[in-house]
């Protein structure tokens, strides 16, 4: 049983998918929702008559969201969770290098010890400039993950070089502190900057890494065609960033498969602005997933 944020990003959605559990999804960063839907569930797998201790449950969160740059309450999640016997699964690939007073990510911003969540999942491919990710935890858990876990059967260890790469990039984190400090002066420039675009509104939190923007004269799209009217009035802002923008400034447009499409303004001066429109999968007719996060930009802010 897994119990996921509608936000949660597509490689979650996949995961869960592809596990064969019994999926629901609770309203974005609503405690409330949340206790009700274990509530249910709980209650469900009662009435039928199914002992609660060999069902794995699990709660499914990500520290910081990739589709709204916004945080999880984490103290208020994992306290449900406990409270239900669920299982904690923390996707906190976009914080970790990035958040906290020294990079450690959500579960640092929030004062909460990484032990207090069962996993804790992340990209190596964000702050640390590597590829591919981790995923700690337990013995039990960890040593569980190795056994069942199809990733780990049936896929090859990450070269030397990467896992080398990533290993420099965490060194460089922890010695030059200074790092995080200039990140932190970027993000407040940029929202401050942000706040004052006509026509947009920031959704993200002020110590996101990524900045997002989405129209303030609309609302959550009511249909398809709604929805890629609001995605083409998007475009036409990032594609005169390209046309006009400042020296650096990269604009891309992810596709379905996150693969990009990168060029680059060489005139003027300023300093490198990654900037890209959100494009999601559709789902299918009867697919049981929550609904599209909003039309948005996004920018990405680095040290």
């Amino acid at each position: 049983v897994v119990v996921a944020d509608e936000l949660v990003s597509e490689s979650a959605i996949s995961g869960i998918e592809l596990s064969r559990s019994t999926a629901r999804y609770f309203k974005h960063n609503d405690v409330g929702d949340l206790a009700k839907t274990l509530q249910s569930l709980t209650d469900s797998l009662k009435r039928k008559g199914k002992p609660l201790a060999n069902i794995r449950r699990y709660v499914v969160v990500e520290g910081l969201y990739r589709n709204r740059g916004d945080f999880a309450p984490l103290r208020e999640i994992i306290d449900c969770a406990k409270r239900f016997k669920f299982r904690i699964i923390l996707d906190d690939s976009f914080a970790i290098g990035a958040v906290g007073k020294t990079g450690r990510g959500s579960l640092e911003r929030a004062g909460i010890a990484a032990t207090e969540v069962d996993f804790l999942a992340g990209s190596l491919a964000t702050a640390f400039g590597s590829i591919g990710g981790f995923c700690t935890g337990s013995h039990v858990a960890v040593d569980h993950q190795r056994l069942a876990g199809a990733g780990y059967c049936f896929s090859a260890s990450a070269p030397p070089f990467t896992c080398v790469a990533a290993l420099e990039a965490i060194s460089l984190i922890d010695s030059e502190p200074e790092r995080l400090d200039r990140l932190r002066a970027n993000l407040s420039l940029a929202n401050q900057l942000s706040e004052e675009l006509p026509g947009l509104k920031v959704v993200s939190e002020p110590d996101s890494p990524m900045l997002y923007l989405e129209l303030a004269d609309e609302d959550t799209p009511t249909d398809r065609d709604d929805r890629f009217r609001q995605e083409q009035r998007l475009q036409e802002i990032v594609d005169a960033c390209l046309h006009g923008g400042a020296k650096g400034a990269a604009v891309s447009k992810s596709g379905r498969r996150s693969s990009r499409r990168m060029s680059r303004k060489k005139s003027g001066a300023g300093q490198p602005v990654l900037i890209s429109r959100s494009r999601h999968v559709y789902p299918p007719a009867k697919s049981q997933r929550p609904a599209l996060p909003n039309p948005s930009i996004r920018l990405s802010i680095t040290s």
